[in-house]
């Protein structure tokens, strides 16, 4: 890692821009995989020989894919929060948090995340109450939207700290990397899954909100330092994946089966370990290989946010129907991807993308070939929705 050399205002950082789109697009492919697997896979090893061997591709993908999306996307979020202070200070930066992160989320809970709810209870059957319904939807389970209202709490928190005049530059930040694995450590794991648990009720585990913020202010903390991580750190993406991930699963197995403390300490190290090398790889890789701008990497950067608002969604609706013409798991999981993702990038790309809610996800966009005039429109400024990314960098400090 070295500092980061001062740039124009209107720099893109198109890597990390990238980076974070795949981290929302590999959600994607991990909740395909709870349509082509059964749940039952997770609660217990899945050995090679055995009878679910057909099954273990997904089970370490999901489990290697857990491990580091959301740290990776967390991370990026205090980044490009840290951004959006120094270029529009603390009064832009609330109103660009309550448009693109506390808006979306109240409009996706009574629409998206209702329409889910109505579906799993025509599918399992059941009539539940008001009250019922309003503790399930709203309060208790959150679905794929929880990572907006924790990020809506992060922002908070750090309005709040820069608003008292903290800075987030002394060295002392670089503490967060050992001490993540102290919420680590003390996460329930419900599930035998890889990585940090996920807290979808209203009322957060402090644990994972603990475990997500080290990211967050570290991000912030990295551009506040202008610090950037160059190229040849992408070799900390070969020990994460065949050293430390083969050696956290079957300590992952006795924690969540024998419930060892001796184990969980070795195996919320080994996950926190797992998670830190996968961040600065993966941005070390997506310098090298996505340091230029790309029109289609532009394309599903600005659709990233819109496909993972809705796909699971879509997902419930189309997988029994695509299961039907596809028995097979390994074809029907491709093509749920690939159906699914499809279709809601052409939605963004012909309606979406140039309505209300588009412009509230990712800023104003003209329709090609519209007439905006003789004058022209001003160039559009992404937003990024609630992911906190803006691929611009300001000249000016924050307040």
């Amino acid at each position: 890692m070295q500092a980061r050399a001062e740039s124009p205002p209107t720099k893109r950082f198109h890597d990390l821009d990238a980076l974070r789109a795949c981290a929302m697009l590999l959600g994607v492919l991990l909740h395909a995989t709870f349509h082509t697997i059964p749940w039952r896979y997770f609660d217990r090893p899945v050995l090679p020989g055995g009878p679910n061997v057909w099954a273990l591709p997904y089970f370490h993908g999901v489990q290697l894919i857990h491990g580091l999306r959301m740290p990776v996307f967390f991370l990026l979020s205090g980044f490009f929060c840290a951004l959006l202070w120094q270029r529009r200070g603390l009064r832009g930066l609330l109103k660009n948090r309550v448009l693109r992160i506390a808006l979306p989320l109240l409009i996706c809970i009574p629409t998206i995340r209702n329409l889910e709810y109505i579906i799993n209870r025509l599918t399992w059957g059941g009539n539940p109450t008001t009250a019922q319904w309003f503790n399930s939807v709203v309060l208790r389970d959150l679905s794929n939207l929880w990572f907006l209202w924790q990020l809506l709490l992060l922002s908070g928190l750090f309005l709040l700290a820069a608003r008292l005049g903290l800075r987030f530059r002394h060295r002392l930040w670089w503490l967060l990397l050992p001490l993540t694995w102290l919420p680590a450590f003390h996460m329930d794991q419900e599930f035998l899954v890889f990585g940090p648990e996920t807290s979808v009720a209203v009322l957060v585990d402090i644990e994972v909100l603990a475990f997500y913020a080290c990211f967050y202010f570290f991000g912030v903390f990295f551009y506040q330092r202008a610090c950037e991580v160059r190229r040849w750190w992408m070799v900390a993406i070969l020990p994460g994946v065949t050293l430390v991930y083969p050696l956290a699963i079957p300590l992952l197995f006795v924690r969540a089966v024998l419930r060892d403390t001796g184990d969980q300490l070795a195996g919320s190290l080994l996950e926190t370990l797992f998670a830190w090398l996968m961040c600065f790889g993966l941005m070390g890789l997506f310098r090298a290989i996505a340091a230029r701008e790309r029109p289609w990497v532009r394309l599903l950067a600005d659709a990233a946010f819109w496909i993972y608002l809705t796909h699971e969604l879509l997902m419930q609706v189309l997988a029994r129907h695509i299961r039907a013409l596809v028995p097979n798991p390994h074809l029907f999981y491709i093509a749920l991807v690939l159906v699914v993702s499809g279709l809601l990038l052409i939605a963004w790309t012909r309606e979406v993308r140039y309505t209300w809610f588009g412009t509230l996800l990712n800023g104003v966009r003209e329709r090609p070939g519209a007439d905006s005039g003789a004058a022209g429109p001003a160039p559009p400024v992404p937003a990024y929705a609630g992911t906190g990314l803006s691929p611009e960098r300001g000249s000016g400090g924050g307040n």
